[in-house]
């Protein structure tokens, strides 16, 4: 067994290895996130004041072996969308404990030592559940976690096709900025598909702090937009709007890029509020290839 000591929370820097451990841990996984770094250094920016939201295991030389997270807790309402909805109580989001390379034993050291620390961490906050969340094919994984009591909540469809011959694109790609946010909010409203009208002041938000991968957010003119996220063959859809004549002719376009990008298989993730966009896409050849699922355990 390896020698490790399990800390927390130092600094930002902390970002770049646990973010390169996570690409590594997850490179055989289908279709896992790609994140961004600039997404870890937000999520980090808890740490300074809950130095223990991360535990970091680190061999005798230094190096990253795994980690494990937490959040804050945040009311967890059903649904964002339509009419009022009931809230589940205060959630934790609690994260796996990944290694590289794999070691069952030190998983479970930092998954103890992250379920003893949170209540401490978080004393201030009500808490009620743990969430955690994977794909459902990751069966290894959530056989590990439910060996330790989590029970699934709830489901997320994947819808994926196959990416062949998108055909010809009509217009060139440009890159969006920050300041195309405006149109990508004005686009959002005219997409009858969107259910999700963010302002430009969200996306704005959801921009600076990474949620958005900007280096594959692209736009067909003025018509239709759309961001990816790849890894390996596997492309998710993360922002798709267009003005209904040009939904196709975007559809087509973000396939295009993510098969140059070297992606096999185009997916989106549909919540349960986006029944238009669901049967826009199932008209158009896209089934069920995976789900994201969300685990939860009663918080002590």
């Amino acid at each position: 067994m390896i020698d490790y000591t399990i800390r927390g929370f130092r600094s930002v820097e902390d970002a770049q290895p646990q973010y390169e451990l996570w690409l590594r841990a997850t490179a055989n996984l289908p279709r896992a996130w790609r994140s961004s770094l600039r997404n870890v250094e937000y999520q980090l920016s808890h740490g300074p004041k809950y130095p223990n939201c991360r535990l970091y295991a680190e061999g005798n030389d230094g190096e990253l072996l795994g980690y494990i997270g937490a959040h804050p807790p945040f009311e967890w309402i059903a649904s964002q969308h339509g009419p009022p909805a009931d809230s589940f109580g205060w959630a934790i989001p609690f994260g796996f404990p990944w290694t590289d390379p794999l070691d069952e034993s030190l998983e479970a050291a930092l998954y103890d030592e992250m379920i003893r620390v949170t209540p401490e961490t978080f004393a201030e906050f009500q808490r009620d559940v743990y969430i955690q969340r994977f794909r459902e094919s990751w069966s290894q994984h959530i056989a590990r976690i439910e060996q330790r009591g989590w029970q699934q909540h709830s489901r997320i469809p994947l819808l994926g096709r196959q990416i062949d011959d998108p055909g010809p694109i009509h217009g060139d790609l440009t890159a969006v900025t920050r300041d195309d946010l405006a149109l990508i909010s004005t686009l959002c409203g005219v997409d009858d598909t969107s259910a999700d009208k963010p302002s430009t002041s969200d996306l704005e938000h959801r921009w600076d702090d990474g949620w958005i991968v900007s280096d594959t957010f692209s736009r067909l003119g003025e018509r239709g937009a759309f961001a990816l996220e790849q890894r390996g063959k596997w492309a998710v859809v993360t922002v798709f709007v267009a003005e209904p004549s040009a939904w196709d002719e975007t559809l087509r376009a973000a396939a295009s890029q993510a098969r140059t990008l070297g992606a096999c298989e185009l997916y989106f993730t549909i919540e349960s509020h986006d029944v238009l966009r669901r049967d826009a896409l199932e008209r158009r050849g896209f089934t069920v290839v995976d789900a994201g699922v969300y685990y939860v355990r009663d918080a002590d």
